[in-house]
């Protein structure tokens, strides 16, 4: 009791949103705790290492096993991922002739769709 049980299987989305408005709402209340900026360089890089680090030790063997057995999925995914996904950028940004900035950002998610945050939604 205390929950709805049909909201279950979307809890993690519904903390997303939530962090996502509180973000919105209060940023420079969230960035700045006390008089100690937490977007140094250094926390920035602690926090995406210890994310990394967590998700990596929800691997076992068993998934590098059903990588051998599939090297060929495996190679279509990084090839889609370092040539199609840039290219296909690029293509975007002169098609529709965006401004410079946007043209940049999309370029950017193009060449490196796998940051952390899509690795995070998809975890």
């Amino acid at each position: 009791a205390g929950y709805w049980p049909i909201l279950r299987s979307y809890q993690f989305t519904l903390w997303i949103i939530a962090g996502f408005v509180a973000a919105m709402t209060w940023s420079m209340d969230l960035i700045v705790w006390g008089g100690f900026n937490i977007t140094h360089k250094w926390i920035v890089f602690l926090v995406i290492q210890a994310t990394m680090f967590s998700m990596g030790t929800k691997l076992t063997i068993q998934d590098f096993i059903d990588v051998a057995k599939m090297p060929w999925a495996v190679f279509i995914g990084t090839f889609c991922h370092f040539v199609i996904m840039p290219l296909l950028g690029l293509t975007i940004t002169l098609l529709f002739d965006f401004p410079p900035e946007v043209a940049v950002g999309i370029l950017l998610i193009g060449a490196c769709p796998s940051g952390l945050s899509s690795t995070v939604m998809v975890y």
